[in-house]
């Protein structure tokens, strides 16, 4: 479901393209976690198979818990990364589209500031190179800058933005198209 209706919806609206008929935040509220029916699960293989000794048993218990460590990680992720930055694309996206009355006589200035009025010129080139995977030295190498001052410049965007991973920073370049979606590095 993800990839074939989430993230089309998310690249669709990344592209200016809303979906009016689609509502992310219904579906993230309706989005349950998955790894507390893994509990359940687990808790029924411990409480009611009794035996000593199975491998079987201790196998299926790793991969269950292995399982529910991985959904438990996906869920963090998407709570705290995808679902707020979609929904602010959305929300930029509608507003655009449908401007509020008391705010079309502004002139075409959005109703609400870009998070890039925050950032100078310098700390988007920044983003742009850490998106495309670059690392902290490379970043310094290619804006000849001292790594220092790099990681001075990531602290700054990380405390304006409130993003604090580089998978984090990498999706605001996306959404807010500092770079394209092929552009980016694989991780």
């Amino acid at each position: 479901y993800e990839n074939d209706v989430i993230f089309k919806y998310v690249a669709d609206l990344s592209q200016g393209i809303v979906d009016e008929t689609f509502d992310f935040k219904r579906y993230s509220s309706n989005h349950k976690d998955t790894s507390i029916r893994l509990k359940e699960l687990k808790d029924i293989f411990i409480y009611h198979y009794k035996q000593k000794g199975n491998s079987r048993l201790t196998g299926a218990l790793f991969d269950i818990i292995m399982c529910e460590r991985d959904l438990m990680k996906h869920f963090d992720v998407e709570n705290k990364l995808l679902v707020p930055m979609v929904m602010s694309l959305e929300n930029d996206r509608r507003l655009n589209i449908n401007p509020p009355e008391d705010d079309k006589h502004q002139d075409n200035v959005p109703p609400m500031a870009s998070p890039l009025l925050l950032l100078g010129e310098r700390e988007k080139d920044i983003i742009k190179l850490l998106a495309k995977g670059n690392a902290n030295k490379e970043i310094a190498d290619k804006l000849c800058i001292s790594v220092h001052t790099v990681a001075t410049h990531r602290r700054n965007i990380s405390a304006k933005l409130d993003i604090h991973s580089s998978a984090g920073l990498t999706v605001f370049a996306i959404i807010h198209h500092l770079v394209e979606l092929d552009e980016v590095s694989p991780i």
